[in-house]
């Protein structure tokens, strides 16, 4: 399929997706990043664990290449079963197709095929070191709603940029199609203005309560140590009387050199608040939220213990950074 153009390089470019796809997507990524230790999710940039992806279901890709087979940018996308939603992942243009708006063309065309087969929600997360394929889900409708702080090893992987920091760090996107309802969430009182405020600026409406009663029963927790970014991932479905403690267990399982945390809290559930003030009481800073409209909704609280982000060299767009803003005054 041919994507439409005034003239110029990009008349010359063809959408494919599928297996067919794969090498484009990963030549292209190569192109841009120069070497799989520069990339955060290194088996992207290999046509043969793509090709896996695609088949088992995983992952859907998509590629444009110009007519003597020459990668020009690249998109993904995969659903998350759990938040009923769809992830979209390694948007990246070409050097030498950058300016023609391929990114723009590309994730249109992404969001109608999966609308074509029923998706409406869909989240993205931004590495904050540039600000190319934020601005370009922005101008798509994506609207920032929080970060998770410390995800990446700057050094490892960014080394090209010369980043101080010792990590780096993500920006959570999300767009929704039409009115999607929240339905009740339980927050401390001094974030409900900004929780309201980000729903708002997502277009999905939210009742916001404070349960101020002791949790009952044992904390319902999910967890996953991301080896490559040094990140401890624990999922809350439930918050207990018991919430530290199980956390606290799972930190002194994964220590190391740049091991950073982060919590998503369901907040769904009346226990929220008592999680919430039991992650705070050892570490765990409001980082925003992932408000995704699915079966649950997850507050994102972020733990960097010693490691360095320095915020003033991430790059974000202004959008991004206001909404940093916001939430470093009530953090």
């Amino acid at each position: 399929m041919g994507l439409a153009n005034e003239g110029g390089l990009r008349s010359e470019v063809t959408y494919i997706s599928g297996e067919q796809a794969a090498e484009g997507a990963a030549n292209c990524l190569l192109s841009v990043y120069g070497e799989k230790e520069n990339y955060v999710y290194p088996d992207m940039l290999d046509r043969d664990c793509l090709v896996k992806k695609i088949r088992g279901g995983e992952m859907k890709v998509f590629a444009a290449v110009s007519r003597d087979g020459r990668p020009a940018a690249t998109l993904s996308c995969k659903k998350n079963p759990r938040e009923k939603a769809v992830e979209i992942t390694a948007l990246a243009v070409h050097p030498s197709y950058r300016g023609l708006t391929l990114g723009e063309c590309m994730t249109g065309h992404l969001l109608v095929e999966c609308k074509k087969m029923g998706e409406t929600r869909f989240y993205a997360l931004m590495v904050l070191f540039h600000t190319q394929s934020a601005a370009v889900y922005e101008k798509m409708g994506f609207v920032p709603t929080g970060f998770l702080f410390g995800v990446c090893d700057a050094k490892k992987h960014l080394a090209q940029l010369h980043f101080k920091s010792q990590k780096h760090s993500w920006a959570v996107y999300l767009k929704t199609g039409g009115h999607a309802d929240a339905g009740t969430v339980y927050l401390p009182f001094h974030l409900n203005d900004i929780v309201r405020e980000i729903y708002k600026s997502a277009g999905a409406g939210v009742r916001i309560a404070e349960h101020s009663g002791e949790p009952n029963g044992a904390s319902r927790i999910e967890y996953e140590q991301d080896g490559h970014h040094k990140t401890l991932y624990i999922t809350v479905t439930a918050s207990g009387g018991d919430l530290r403690r199980q956390v606290e267990a799972l930190e002194k399982q994964h220590t190391g050199a740049l091991q950073t945390g982060v919590v998503y809290l369901n907040i769904n559930d009346p226990g929220a608040v008592h999680g919430y003030q039991a992650l705070s009481a050892f570490g765990y800073g409001f980082a925003g939220l992932k408000p995704l409209c699915g079966e649950h909704e997850y507050l994102i609280m972020s733990k960097t213990n010693r490691v360095l982000i320095d915020r003033a060299e991430l790059q974000m767009t202004d959008s991004v950074r206001r909404l940093l803003e916001r939430i470093g005054d009530q953090a």
